[in-house]
């Protein structure tokens, strides 16, 4: 081999290892870039629910309401596997919550599912663009746990109902069946409310349950 070939093998092998330097570079600012927006979204999840349990979920604002609130009818929800209650938040605004079945609960599972298995464009280290998965977060998966919760158990807010997201079967109990459009009407109708409203609706979502399992526990307890 001549030296000028020599030197040409050289500076074109030179070549490719600055390419892929400078890809391997692009790659490591772009994971320091996600991994720097997680930590801002996980901080303002973390400062979200640090306000949620600092204020909406103090104990003596839950014991308040829990003063409020009628004693729930345990034989309602023995006889026909629910039972609703209302909350009263202050002096201007309350909800009607309602107990879900299990096939919603397990329908909220599937609705989630189907976030998770999105997807989204990009390019491989050769800049062919491909379609890959596009997991949700574990952040993103709260997030959507909680507000799908209070989806199936929001009823109404002041006396105004929401779209009802099932039918009702005959069967050894009331059988509960999911409509997705109609889940989805009331999914947009729970996302028109002031983002504070929800993160105080889903907060008592969380008491309202704690009183039921204990309705169920005790036999008869008033609030909880």
């Amino acid at each position: 081999m001549t030296k000028a070939k020599a030197k040409a093998k050289t500076d074109y092998t030179s070549e490719i290892d600055e390419a892929a330097a400078a890809m391997d570079t692009n790659v490591t600012e772009q994971e320091d870039a996600t991994e720097a927006a997680e930590k801002a979204t996980q901080a303002k999840v973390a400062e979200l629910m640090s306000t949620r349990s600092d204020t909406l979920g103090a104990p003596d604002r839950r014991a308040w309401i829990e003063e409020q609130v009628q004693p729930l009818d345990i034989a309602e929800y023995v006889e026909l596997g629910q039972v609703t209650q209302t909350i009263i938040s202050n002096a201007h605004l309350q909800y009607v919550l309602r107990s879900p079945s299990s096939a919603e609960d397990m329908f909220t599972r599937y609705y989630i599912g189907k976030q998770t298995r999105r997807t989204k464009m990009t390019t491989d280290a050769k800049g062919k663009e491909i379609e890959v998965a596009d997991p949700l977060t574990d952040f993103e998966y709260i997030g959507y746990s909680a507000l799908l919760s209070v989806v199936i158990h929001l009823d109404s807010v002041n006396g105004r109902p929401l779209t009802q997201h099932y039918k009702v079967k005959k069967g050894f109990y009331p059988t509960v069946v999911v409509d997705e459009k109609l889940f989805e009407k009331k999914l947009e109708e729970v996302l028109s409310i002031p983002t504070t409203m929800v993160h105080d609706i889903a907060q008592n979502v969380d008491w309202f349950l704690m009183r039921v399992g204990l309705a169920l526990t005790a036999g008869a307890v008033k609030n909880g």
